[in-house]
């Protein structure tokens, strides 16, 4: 064998696999090619083995556990969100507050409650109120079309919707006339919740009531929504909790959307752990340079994030993170040797229908700067098989379609029997019966006992961590009367949308309109970036759509944007130059959306970096987000709207009198007072 490709190893199984199907051929010569075995009795053990998780599951429930830090430690800080604090004590009475009012407003033993809130500390008092009630609750994302909301709540039988005045501007056009609404800033809930028991109300939850709903997206057209019990997530929170090491003298930062189920990840990992959490509001969610400050400023030990995230974050600025997260999507090897050096990088995956993750990786995992890391090992309590199309395990470092069973396994879908019974499957390998969850990615055994993720089965997309079922963007397209058929993939990390009019000689509509169509309905991570028209769409010998001969999108044809004007001033002309460099365009003219063209806003965040640097004028985020093309954006710099951006920061000399800072002036003023007084106390983590 050629050394160069094989290590020994490798060679030596391959051998035995053959020695096992010779045998198996011998034995029985009429069995059919698929029946006969390969896997030897060696390896069939270290599949046993590396399977061998199962561990005790806490007795007590997360919200117990929360409360049981707030009786011991009731002053230790729980959650930040700006100038929002709360201590253990405050947010437990707060959660029973609100469990009390919700009880009597009917929430009992499984009763659906959704939560459109902003992010603020008033989601996690919800989750914790509605848990105590006997409730399940249903995160929804105030930035989501009307549209989306409103068939969530329909499709999922909400009772009762959780809101403030600020998440509901905007979305007057929902038609839910079987729930009620309760406004949590409302002087008549906040007089309410006043007058409500500080304790607990006296409701038993069961270990196999639902805990929470989570929708993604569905590849029928419509999304779907996964059922997680209180035993799924008491799990999965305990295992990570344990793997990522988190005690109560972390401070943990919550980046990701409420609507994921990493939010729930981030929350109660760092509540159980009696640990301090902070929560990063929307503009500093989509700044990286925001981001950055925050970490620094609140000394974050804890987070997770997206490999395309840790892309804009500079590791060097931040020396108190000592425990990072990545997942969603897969993490390049340069990137990981980045991360890992001086903290504990963990690779982690999970469908959304296994709670959270269904793997980490282990302690002594190495991470290479030619190789891209493994996605780990089991979780406790779970169980991973790699299998061919007969539901037989591949051999180690063969690819496999991953399954995964075991305590994290959801109930399964909201009212949809029939995907459940698709998705979830009798499991062969359990005795006494059981489900396997048929993940649809493909994976492999490393010798080391963890998996290499190597990609879909189907045609389902990961985009800066957001799952996307392509199917739902090619049904809501040809909803559009001018659209017969269409065809969603992922380029370069873009969605391109190919379509077929229903007339050819009328063409496409407007790009214009059809991103209009398709917001109506779909959040922005589904807005394709490119529309392109075809009269046909390729086909294989068999007939089958061929999506490799499909045209990739050419920036100079203006698949990517509606009709170009040229910029006519030198400030238009600049900043063109600057978003086509971004884009990666031929050309950006001046009533071009910088968002519609492909951008986000990690690539808004470099936007506002060139462009200090080009105009020496101060944009914000927020104005970016306002005046989305060129002539308005320019607009804004032209007029002096932006400020100028500030000096950079230089060390100040030592030579001479240093002003006092604030705290040392409260020290001197304290000690006027009482000289020598020790009232002035500082407290800080200890590590």
């Amino acid at each position: 064998y050629s050394t160069a490709l094989f290590e020994g190893s490798t060679i030596e199984r391959l051998a035995g696999h053959l020695t096992r199907l010779l045998e198996a051929i011998a034995q029985d010569p009429n069995r059919h090619l698929s029946a006969l075995p390969i896997l030897t009795d060696v390896e069939h053990q270290q599949l046993t083995t590396w399977n061998a998780t199962t561990q005790p599951i806490p007795g007590t429930s997360i919200s117990g556990q929360i409360t049981a830090h707030a009786t011991t430690h009731p002053d230790a800080p729980a959650i930040t969100c700006n100038d929002q604090h709360l201590t253990y004590a405050q947010l437990d009475a707060r959660a029973n507050q609100l469990a009390h009012h919700l009880h009597t407003l009917g929430v009992t033993h499984e009763t659906i409650v959704a939560l459109h809130l902003p992010r603020s500390t008033d989601m996690v008092i919800a989750m914790l109120a509605v848990w105590r009630a006997g409730g399940a609750y249903l995160p929804l994302d105030p930035d989501h079309p009307t549209t989306r909301l409103t068939h969530q709540l329909t499709d999922s039988n909400a009772a009762l919707l959780l809101t403030t005045t600020s998440t509901t501007e905007g979305h007057t056009g929902s038609t839910t006339p079987d729930i009620s609404v309760v406004v949590l800033d409302d002087a008549a809930t906040q007089a309410a919740l006043q007058q409500q028991p500080l304790s607990p109300p006296a409701v038993d939850t069961l270990a196999s009531q639902a805990a929470y709903l989570i929708y993604t997206s569905g590849s029928t057209g419509r999304p779907k929504s996964a059922v997680i019990t209180h035993h799924n997530l008491t799990h999965s929170i305990d295992a990570q909790r344990r793997r990522f090491t988190l005690t109560s003298s972390d401070t943990a930062l919550q980046l990701t959307s409420f609507t994921f189920d990493v939010a729930a990840s981030d929350i109660f990992t760092t509540l159980t752990a009696g640990a301090h959490l902070v929560i990063a509001d929307s503009l500093t969610r989509r700044s990286p340079a925001h981001l950055q400050h925050l970490m620094q400023r609140q000394r974050i030990s804890f987070t997770q994030g997206t490999p395309t995230l840790l892309r804009h974050l500079d590791t060097t600025t931040l020396p108190h993170l000592r425990v990072l997260i990545t997942g969603g999507e897969p993490c390049p090897p340069d990137l990981a040797t980045i991360w890992a050096d001086g903290r504990h990088l963990i690779n982690v995956y999970g469908p959304t229908e296994t709670t959270i993750c269904a793997t980490f990786t282990t302690p002594t995992t190495t991470f290479t700067t030619t190789t891209p890391p493994p996605i780990g090992a089991p979780l406790p309590n779970t169980h991973l098989h790699v299998l061919d199309p007969h539901l037989k395990p591949v051999p180690i470092g063969v690819p496999g379609e991953l399954y995964i069973t075991g305590a994290g396994l959801a109930r399964g879908y909201h009212h949809r029997p029939a995907l459940t019974a698709e998705r979830f499957i009798a499991d062969p390998f359990t005795p006494h019966g059981g489900r396997l969850y048929r993940t649809g990615d493909l994976a492999r055994w490393r010798p080391d006992g963890q998996l290499d993720f190597l990609g879909r089965t189907d045609h389902q997309i990961k985009i800066r961590g957001n799952r996307i079922e392509p199917a739902e963007i090619e049904h809501t397209l040809t909803t559009h009367p001018a659209i017969t058929t269409a065809l969603v993939i992922e380029r370069e990390q873009r969605l391109v949308a190919y379509l077929v009019p229903a007339d050819h000689d009328q063409g496409i509509p407007p790009v214009s309109e059809l991103r209009e169509h398709l917001r109506a309905a779909l959040p922005d991570y589904m807005i394709p970036t490119a529309f392109v028209e075809l009269t046909a769409f390729p086909l294989t010998p068999n007939g089958k759509i061929d999506r490799t001969a499909l045209p990739t999108p050419d920036s100079s044809r203006r698949d990517l944007t509606s009709t170009y004007q040229a910029p006519t001033t030198p400030t238009e002309e600049l900043l063109a130059g600057i978003w086509a460099d971004l884009l990666n365009l031929d050309h950006v003219g001046v009533t071009d959306n910088f968002f519609d063209l492909g951008g986000h806003s990690l690539l808004a965040t470099q936007a506002i970096t060139r462009i200090r640097g080009v105009f020496n004028a101060e944009v914000s985020l927020a104005a970016l987000f306002d005046h989305p093309t060129v002539g308005e954006l320019a607009a804004v710099i032209d007029t002096g709207t932006a400020s100028e951006a500030p000096p950079p920061i230089v060390p100040v000399s030592r030579e001479q009198k240093l002003p006092l800072s604030f705290a040392q002036q409260r020290l001197w003023f304290l000690d006027q007072l009482d000289p020598g007084s020790a009232e002035y106390v500082i407290s800080t983590p200890i590590h």
